[in-house]
């Protein structure tokens, strides 16, 4: 399997990228569909919103679970060994570049605040988890990850 980012595991194989791809084309039917209800930033930033909604599937924990529902014989290395996860939302909100974004949209703290809240709360999960478990995952299950995964997924 060429492609380690799948966004499911209930259907064949779709990468994070063919996923995200998919939701932009729906949501570019919603805003041809319905112009006016919402305003050019908003449409913006839930245009960002469904970029950045799946990043945080990288994660190796929610990747290995998804390998072995599809029976991949694949495992990545992960510091939890599936014990233990922080939700794919809550990571994703870890790894937007907000001042990049802050500054080519010109959005204000508000709308950065409804775009982070907009992701973070796309599953909304209760789950508890300290600093400590947040830092070891970025640091030990995603960033080994994040510069393949920058190759595969070419949306800006």
């Amino acid at each position: 399997m060429g492609n380690l980012f799948l966004a499911k595991s209930d259907f064949n194989h779709v990468t994070i990228y063919q996923h995200t791809v998919e939701m932009l084309k729906l949501f570019e039917e919603l805003k041809s569909a319905f112009p006016d209800i919402l305003t050019q930033k908003e449409w913006e930033v839930l245009r960002l919103a469904i970029i950045h909604h799946d990043i945080g599937k990288i994660n190796a924990t929610f990747q290995n679970k998804i390998y072995v529902r599809l029976k991949e014989n694949i495992s990545l290395p992960d510091t939890f060994d599936g014990v233990f996860e922080i939700p794919h939302g809550y990571l994703s909100t870890c790894m937007i570049d907000y001042e990049r974004i802050q500054k080519e949209y010109g959005f204000l703290p508000e709308e950065i605040l409804l775009l982070a809240m907009s992701i973070y709360y796309h599953h909304y999960r209760k789950v508890n988890y300290d600093d400590n478990q947040l830092k070891k995952t970025l640091e030990e299950n995603v960033r080994p990850y994040i510069s393949e995964f920058k190759r595969e997924f070419r949306l800006g």
